[in-house]
């Protein structure tokens, strides 16, 4: 019997307990009923840091976006193979003084895959012309469950040349 009230006393005090706790763990119930959102907010995260490296023009912080065997396709046509490839493309690019806008057109994230395609525009001031394509990236998760570019294609649309 006395064993039985340390058990009912025990049971009470936890169940108060939970109580309390109840409103501070109502969020994180969500998001475990909600997986997507913490997938969403993992991928997000990552696009901001890809985005904060090109900004930078850090070829290789932006270069570990990508994994070991991505691809990317240019507007012209031309195929880059695997990071290193892509690291230097972007080192050339980012060795030219340009500005870039990249406003998302479409936006597509689950838990194993995340697909943006935006409208590009890269000016280049000193060279005179401006050049504005679509460009898509798909991203998948490394075996570390890091989101990583797994391919990027552009297609040109319109090549201006500046005043």
């Amino acid at each position: 019997m006395r064993k039985f009230r340390k058990t009912a006393i025990a049971a009470a005090v936890l169940g108060a307990t939970g109580l309390l706790a109840a409103p501070a763990q109502a969020g994180s119930a969500t998001q475990h009923r909600d997986p997507l959102a913490a997938c969403r907010a993992q991928f997000d995260a990552t696009n901001r840091a890809y985005n904060a490296a090109f900004d930078a023009r850090d070829a290789d912080r932006f270069a570990e976006f990508f994994l070991e065997d991505a691809t990317k396709v240019d507007p012209d046509g031309t195929v880059q193979y695997g990071k290193q490839a892509i690291r230097e493309l972007f080192r050339g690019l980012f060795a030219m003084r340009f500005t870039s806008s990249f406003p998302i057109a479409k936006e597509v994230v689950d838990c194993g895959t995340a697909f943006v395609l935006t409208n590009a525009t890269l000016t280049f001031p000193d060279d005179k012309f401006q050049e504005k394509f679509i460009s898509s990236q798909t991203y998948t998760r490394d075996r570390w469950g890091r989101w990583r570019v797994l391919v990027t294609i552009s297609a040109g649309l319109v090549h201006t040349d500046l005043p």
